[in-house]
């Protein structure tokens, strides 16, 4: 007959004074494309329930269920009209460059 043998629990560890987790922002969002750089993405029609570690979110549309459960929690909601623009920059021209383009259109 085999004999059972007695498992010590592990020691949690202690404790630790973490820095907070910086929140981020997600827009709810059904675009498909031209999304803003650096900023996370949700399809309003797949939420069922608010993520974690959100510090605000922008809906576009009409979705009170997304805004009823993040207001919830004290999470800030803003309603956009449209989607935010990507921004677009382009590198400097150099006076030369910008000459030849101002001659090509004259």
């Amino acid at each position: 007959m085999a004999r059972a043998h007695k498992v010590k629990a592990a020691k949690a560890p202690e404790k630790q004074d973490l820095p907070a987790a910086k929140g981020f922002e997600i827009i709810y969002s059904q675009q498909d494309s031209d999304f803003v750089t650096g900023r996370a993405y949700s399809n309003p029609r797949f939420f069922t329930t608010p993520r974690h570690g959100v510090s605000k979110v922008y809906i576009v549309g009409d979705w009170p269920n997304i805004r009823e459960a993040y207001e919830a929690l004290g999470v800030e909601v803003e309603q956009l009209d449209k989607a935010p623009e990507p921004e677009i920059t382009a590198p400097p021209l150099s006076e030369e460059l910008a000459k030849t383009i101002q001659e090509t259109f004259d």
